[in-house]
């Protein structure tokens, strides 16, 4: 069996998962892409190229981040898990949190959780009702055709 050929110049899953960390910790500041690129000397669209993985960041850029961020550069690497849980080695948990960490990088995911944690645990069927609201509109998102993965707008594009 041959492992399919790579360019190994081009981003990888790991650059993917950096950039959804740079992202998860820029949302969790409060900073916007401009107010990111601003502070570590790039533009707002190189900031997008790097949450989603498409450009790579060199170790330089990934510091002066990390600094910007609060966090370790290790953190943003994977290596290092003390803003979030461990990543587990099952790798069926280890998919899980992959997985989670993608969700907390969609735009208005973490507001919505932060809004969500604010609710008070009683009564809880006020919290069920929020969830299976959300459910009902994913739901029917799903069946016009704009997915909650992508929207109307990247509709037709591959993913």
């Amino acid at each position: 069996m041959t492992a399919e050929a790579r360019d190994p110049r081009r981003p990888d899953n790991v650059d993917v998962e950096v950039g959804r960390l740079v992202r998860v910790q820029r949302i969790s500041r409060g900073l916007s892409q401009t107010e990111l690129g601003n502070q570590i000397g790039v533009t707002f669209q190189q900031v997008q190229k790097y949450e989603s993985g498409a450009n790579r960041i060199s170790m330089g850029r990934l510091t002066r981040i990390g600094r910007v961020l609060g966090v370790e550069v290790t953190y943003l690497l994977g290596a290092s898990r003390r803003a979030t849980p461990s990543v587990p080695q099952n790798p069926k948990e280890q998919a899980k949190f992959s997985e989670a960490v993608a969700m907390l990088g969609r735009i208005g995911a973490l507001r919505l959780l932060k809004a969500f944690s604010a609710i008070p645990n009683k009564p809880t069927a006020l919290r069920e009702s929020i969830v299976l609201m959300v459910e009902g509109a994913a739901a029917a998102s799903k069946r016009n055709g704009t997915a909650a993965r992508g929207g109307a707008r990247r509709k037709g594009k591959r993913h």
